[in-house]
């Protein structure tokens, strides 16, 4: 009997052969499936045939349309017969198939659906769990570290790559929460350091909006000196504990290398503290600060802490309403 034969491939082209009753119908045919599966991946090949039954143009209208639901598959037109069949990632394609072919064609109509369910198609499962989402940004952080200018929030372009493999794997869990948490060393001080990390953590998270990421299930916080992850009394520990990571909301940010202990402090003596130990210690603590300009050196620069002693307190007095130093008692000889 003459047939209509549509065919979709798994990697989307389509082909059209089989019969069309006239060179209108076969243009309205190629246009319609042109529109659907886009222009460059159809192939019409049919031949004319003016015998062919009454309708024979919706029935196949309605073929490619069901054709349509499928990730592949074949619709095929027959004089008493419209039969579609494939695979679909979709568990209800058949039923809403049936319910399509029905409407259009009508029930008294004859026609078979032959559709699969693949879960490997289905859009929904195949999506990665959201400890797979966070693994696979921990897989990208480990190869190569978002870096900042010292002292700064400003991220380098070498960390460009990166966020876009980032962005990537975001893109494909748009319903996953996670806080992008920012890390310093503990070098310099706490309240700076903390305040440094919040803005490198919230520059993390415009620049995945600016790579068209959805954000309104990511936040961004920073933890300063807290949970390091190496010894903070090298330049390598220090480098370590300079970071970016992204963690899932509920999720325990990690805490110290060793057994679960903070590693010390970097601070050390002005007079004993080794030659170059405070060079690029990431300015995280104040480099780049308007406030801590004047104390801090050169940029990359971050000397260990000062032994300051405490001021003396200070009394107002009522006469001069101004503030004086309150004398201290004489040391015992």
């Amino acid at each position: 009997p003459p047939e209509f034969l549509a065919t979709l491939s798994p990697e989307g082209l389509v082909q059209l052969r089989g019969r069309a009753t006239d060179a209108r119908e076969r243009a309205v045919l190629t246009s319609y499936a042109e529109a659907r599966f886009g222009v460059e991946n159809v192939h019409a090949a049919m031949r004319l045939d003016p015998d062919l039954p009454a309708g024979w143009a919706a029935r196949a209208l309605a073929a490619l349309e069901a054709l349509d639901q499928l990730a592949n598959g074949v619709a095929i037109v027959q004089p008493d017969l419209v039969e579609v069949r494939g695979a679909s990632g979709h568990a209800d394609a058949s039923a809403e198939i049936s319910r399509l072919l029905s409407d259009k064609l009508g029930e008294a109509e004859n026609f078979r659906v032959d559709v699969r369910y693949e879960e490997k198609l289905d859009p929904v499962a195949a999506m990665p769990t959201p400890e797979e989402c966070a693994a696979s940004i921990r897989g990208v952080l480990d190869e190569q570290k978002i870096t900042f200018a010292p002292g700064s929030s400003t991220i380098d372009l070498s960390s460009a790559r990166t966020l876009d493999r980032i962005a990537e794997i975001l893109k494909s869990c748009p319903d996953v929460a996670m806080e992008i948490a920012g890390y310093t060393d503990s070098q310099g001080r706490e309240e700076m350091n903390k305040a440094l990390s919040q803005r490198r953590a919230e520059a993390v998270l415009t620049a995945l909006l600016a790579r068209r990421v959805l954000t309104s299930n990511l936040k961004a916080h920073g933890y300063g000196e807290e949970n390091p992850i190496a010894d903070n009394g090298t330049e390598q520990g220090r480098e370590a504990n300079r970071r970016i990571e992204f963690h899932l909301i509920g999720e325990e940010p990690a805490k110290g290398a060793a057994a679960g202990e903070e590693p010390p402090a970097a601070s050390e003596d002005a007079a004993g503290a080794p030659e170059g130990a405070g060079q690029d210690a990431t300015a995280e603590a104040s480099g780049g600060e308007a406030a801590a300009a004047a104390e801090a050196p050169a940029d990359g620069e971050a000397p260990a802490e000062e032994t300051v002693e405490p001021a003396p307190p200070r009394v107002v007095d009522p006469e001069l309403k101004g503030i004086r130093p309150k004398p201290r008692p004489a040391q015992d000889g």
